[in-house]
């Protein structure tokens, strides 16, 4: 027996949409099964264990068989061990791995293998194995069919590397739609408008708030192209320069913050702060490249907590203690009074948080804490 070539180019056509919908995935294991028929061929992917979402995870298998599965797969079942010498990708055959005799003395044969169909043969395909975790394409052969195991041998390695792919698919389109989900919904809890652009200064995201400064067009504009401009030149200037600096630059520099007036009728603080993506999402697709673009009336700018300045720029708690109190207007004799410290000793940590500030003057260390106004808000919404 072999299977044809139209055949294999469906099911290959198959498993790619499947890749583009998770949902299709028990309708590829059905394909498997028609071709060769009275074996249970699966896909089975299961995370950290017990991260299973049947049917697409787990197709051609019993929600409850899984759970009964899990139990003795990492207790009893032989077959992880011998896997272990297969590499990722590679077919292995039963026939070829353990005799019958091995596998008459194992408790998983007679209380798994054996009642499900007196399964003695088949095929496998692990392309990923880890304690916890297990992605794997199996066809479970019983005694009776034991001459499908070479052309179901045969199969896997075909369809191997368009399952491996479509797997792969899946988790980016996952991970995409998680990330998007994620990350729009932390654009919505900033209290001030904010931008999300990649270079050279596309928007790609924004929160609610950007909705009532784009339409004063006196602010900010977006183009046809969707890329972010400020109206006034020079504030348009501090932008490029400093999108240059977060895009060009291979070590994360600090936020750049400067002014912006809005016709006069308005001061704006803007704060572009890079915003680097982990290697981890970056390998899903992701650009790593983007910078924050956060804009906020400074007429309305709440104090930004301890937090924010810690996390941000590294300040210890002390140094956001002091600098909060400076840019609230507190003098620096008052500020070491407020918090129970000499005045040398507050100056000392003023000069090490404007250091990490990379800020000179006490105006501009004023103007970076007020840019970082719009901070996350977890309070109602609006």
């Amino acid at each position: 027996m072999s299977v044809s070539t139209r055949a294999l180019l469906e099911t290959v056509d198959q498993i790619y949409q499947a890749g583009c919908d998770p949902a299709h995935w028990p309708e590829v294991v059905a394909s498997c099964h028609s071709l060769f028929p009275g074996t249970a061929f699966s896909l089975f992917i299961c995370m950290d264990g017990i991260g299973h979402l049947p049917p697409t995870t787990t197709a051609g298998w019993d929600p409850e068989s899984i759970r009964q599965y899990l139990a003795h797969y990492y207790k009893l079942n032989p077959y992880n061990d011998l896997l272990r010498c297969v590499a990722p990708g590679q077919v292995a055959r039963a026939s070829q791995m353990f005799g019958r005799q091995w596998l008459d003395r194992q408790p998983f044969y007679h209380e798994w293998l054996k009642p499900a169909g007196d399964y003695t043969h088949g095929a496998n395909l692990t392309f990923k194995r880890s304690p916890g975790s297990l992605t794997r394409l199996s066809c479970d052969i019983p005694e009776r069919l034991s001459h499908l195991e070479a052309p179901a041998a045969q199969f896997l390695h075909s369809v191997g590397r368009p399952f491996a792919r479509a797997l792969e698919l899946t988790s980016r389109l996952r991970a995409a739609r998680a990330i998007e989900g994620g990350l729009q919904g932390l654009l919505d809890r900033i209290s001030g408008a904010v931008f999300l652009v990649r270079p050279p200064r596309k928007v790609v995201a924004a929160n609610r708030r950007t909705v009532d400064l784009l339409e004063q067009r006196r602010l900010v504009r977006i183009s046809l192209a969707s890329e972010l401009t400020f109206v006034a030149c020079r504030a348009d200037e501090a932008f490029r320069r400093a999108l240059q600096s977060g895009f060009v630059t291979a070590k994360a520099p600090p936020p750049a913050s400067f002014t912006v007036t809005n016709g006069g009728s308005g001061c704006y603080q803007v704060l572009v702060l890079p915003f680097r993506i982990s290697k981890t999402l970056a390998t899903l697709g992701a650009d790593p490249g983007f910078a924050l673009v956060l804009i906020n009336d400074r007429r309305r700018a709440p104090s930004p907590p301890s937090e924010v300045l810690k996390n941000l720029y590294g300040l210890s708690q002390a140094e956001a203690s002091v600098v909060l109190s400076i840019t609230e207007g507190d003098s620096l004799q008052t500020t070491a009074d407020r918090l129970g410290i000499c005045r040398a000793t507050a100056r000392n940590q003023l000069a090490a948080a404007m250091a990490k500030l990379g800020v000179h003057r006490q105006a501009e260390l004023v103007g970076v804490v007020t840019a970082l106004a719009p901070c996350l808000d977890l309070g109602p919404d609006e």
